[in-house]
């Protein structure tokens, strides 16, 4: 795993904070870990679109 170096706050409503503690617990994880791997899984869909589109509309590349 990547050596952890940098920090980010970020504020949650009460539900939020009480989804993610669930989630966590649920996958025997930290909140921190599940808040790291939702951002990651957003780029990777956000990648994903981006290579998609290109297909789409800049076959050529």
């Amino acid at each position: 795993m990547e050596k952890l170096s940098e920090s980010v706050t970020i504020k949650l409503t009460p539900s939020q904070v009480r989804m993610v503690e669930g989630l966590a617990l649920h996958e025997g994880t930290t909140t921190s870990e599940v808040i790291r791997e939702s951002i990651a899984d957003r780029f990777r869909l956000a990648e994903q679109r981006y290579v998609s589109l290109k297909r789409i509309f800049d076959p050529a590349n």
